[in-house]
């Protein structure tokens, strides 16, 4: 496929190059071609991003422009984005502890009616008690049937009833609105506290700074080995 403007290589540089990248070197002869191919494919090279720049970097700069006007359409409604999740995460967040502590009211004080019912039955079921004693030794019973009889009447007092107040509801997760529906999603993340207290396990060798320091002239570093690597420049001879 023949794309405008994209310069089409000879045949032959093409079958050269192939060839070159199977030379083998085994005689100064073949260092000799060697070179001079080097230079011939970095000669290609070089004409081959030149072009692709030319054609390129005017696209790249209306591509810019496009992406800036954009930007700059974006700008107010991103602004108005990053304020509305803002304040809805705000709201939640508020509205969230409100009904929390609001639950936790109304389940203490529903723990304390119980309590307080409780303790209200039992001091009528001791008075019954009581009573009921009193009627039994009236009566001439005795202490067996007295107690029986006791435990007749109080098993027959009525429960003290108690009214619960309903547990407010927590919030639902996704909360639909006219046009749309927002959602609250909580996930894990992290802050950097002290880089010394940080398990070698998470840590990440900077390599930039230790390249630095072996172009200084830094030739021992603990954990590191420092070598020499040879390679090859080719320049074309005028």
């Amino acid at each position: 496929m023949n794309i405008s403007g994209v310069p089409v290589l000879a045949q032959d540089q093409i079958e050269r190059a192939q060839r070159l990248a199977d030379l083998v070197i085994a005689t100064s002869e073949q260092e000799l071609a060697a070179i001079s191919g080097l230079t011939f494919i970095q000669s290609i090279l070089r004409n081959l991003e030149r072009s692709r720049k030319e054609q390129v970097t005017p696209l790249n700069d209306e591509v810019g422009l496009i992406n800036n006007s954009f930007k700059i359409l974006n700008e107010p409604f991103k602004q108005a984005e990053i304020h509305l999740k803002g304040a809805l995460l705000n709201w939640r967040q508020a509205e969230t502890k409100r009904i929390y502590d609001e639950q936790f009211r109304v389940l203490t004080e529903n723990v304390e009616r119980e309590r307080k019912a409780r303790e209200a039955e039992e001091l009528v079921r001791q008075q019954a008690e009581e009573e009921a004693l009193k009627e039994a030794a009236a009566a001439g019973l005795n202490e067996a049937e007295a107690k029986e009889w006791a435990e007749e009447v109080v098993n027959n007092v009525p429960a003290v009833q108690f009214t619960q107040e309903q547990v407010p509801v927590a919030q639902p997760t996704t909360v639909k609105g006219t046009l749309g529906s927002a959602t609250l999603r909580t996930t894990w993340d992290f802050e950097v506290k002290d880089e010394t207290q940080v398990p070698r396990a998470y840590l990440m060798v900077d390599e930039s700074k230790i390249r630095i320091a072996v172009r200084a002239g830094i030739r021992d570093v603990p954990g590191i080995k420092i070598f020499q690597i040879q390679s090859i420049s080719g320049r074309r001879t005028h």
